[in-house]
């Protein structure tokens, strides 16, 4: 028991003689998670104040989710008779 003790007392020591050790154990978080704190409050307080915005989804395509997405009226759906070729960006937005 004693050995595991001056074993102890030695690593204290050597880590707090240690400054580097000092300031990423103790000084860093001290600073590091008040700011983290305040600014998770300040963006959780932004996004609150935000509007939701619309969503239009487009389906193509039959089955059961493109039928629960057509009854959600939260949702606004727009049916796509045939999906172009995904590789061909301006037929997709035409699509749409």
């Amino acid at each position: 028991m004693r050995r595991a003790l001056l074993s102890v007392r030695f690593e204290l020591l050597a880590t707090f003689r240690d400054r580097h050790t000092l300031i990423y154990t103790i000084v860093v978080p001290l600073f590091l998670y008040p700011a983290l704190f305040f600014g998770m409050v300040q963006i959780t307080q932004v996004s609150e104040g935000l509007e939701p915005s619309d969503l239009t989804i487009g389906i193509a395509g039959h089955g059961p989710l493109a039928q629960a997405m057509e009854s959600d009226s939260a949702v606004r759906t727009l049916r796509i008779g045939r999906l172009p070729d995904l590789a061909d960006s301006l037929a997709v937005s035409r699509a749409l």
